[in-house]
């Protein structure tokens, strides 16, 4: 379908079907992380001992691989709908990758350790701390890391925004643009406060700044409600 033709039923077109370069870097990155992922979880096991301590990592991995495929999943979305490739999304595109490559294995560790913690230390794992604080700062880095991949995508759906004229976005699709855009500006603000709370705050309280990510669920589907109401009353009165 071309970019002129009226897409069914409020379905989005696809601009970007050809494979590029950027795409294929971009999928490689995240093929990595995932070695990565595999890799750390140990070589193959020599004895049930060594079997059982392989399969407790797996909850680790699994929780790990699935944070990175939103983040990849949203960006082969992103550049399917858009098809842009200039100076601004190359830019956006290279610190989602960069970020991934250096967060990942600090995410399987919070992972691992989360998962040691709820489970009572009957799944062993994950980093030892010394004191509470540093446990703490462990959830601060983790907001940081959430936050700049939030950003990234921030600023390749600014960048399609910028280009709606060009790449002649409809009211529908200019409509799920400015979700894009907004969605990750929660996500982008959550992992920033969380951060700042974890490592700013006396750790009595900046223990709970993981429970921010909590709010995402109801916080989401309400300013997503009220964004489509406003571009409703927006329609109309353009109508009228």
């Amino acid at each position: 379908m071309t970019a002129t033709e009226a897409p069914p039923n409020n379905t989005f077109r696809l601009r970007g079907l050809e494979t590029t370069r950027l795409d294929t870097f971009v999928d490689a990155a995240f093929a990595f992380g995932s070695t990565v992922l595999l890799i750390s979880s140990g070589s193959l096991p020599s004895n049930y001992t060594q079997l059982l301590s392989l399969l407790a990592d797996i909850p680790s991995f699994v929780l790990s691989f699935f944070t990175m495929m939103i983040f990849w999943l949203s960006h082969r979305n992103w550049s399917r709908r858009y098809g842009l490739e200039n100076n601004w999304t190359i830019g956006f595109t290279l610190l989602l990758v960069v970020t991934l490559l250096v967060y990942i294995y600090p995410l399987k560790l919070m992972y691992t350790t989360l998962i040691s913690f709820l489970s009572g230390g009957a799944i062993e794992g994950g980093i030892t701390f010394s004191s509470a604080t540093q446990g703490v700062k462990m959830i601060g880095f983790y907001g940081f890391g959430f936050c700049f991949l939030s950003l990234a995508m921030v600023g390749l759906f600014v960048a399609a925004w910028r280009a709606r004229v060009a790449l002649a976005l409809n009211d529908f699709e200019q409509l799920q643009t400015r979700i894009g855009i907004t969605l990750w500006i929660i996500l982008a603000a959550t992992g920033l406060v969380s951060g700042l709370c974890a490592l700013l705050l006396p750790w009595k309280l900046g223990v709970w700044s993981g429970m921010l990510y909590w709010l995402l669920a109801p916080g989401i589907p309400l300013a997503l409600t009220i964004l489509r109401r406003r571009h409703q009353q927006s329609t109309a009165r353009n109508v009228a």
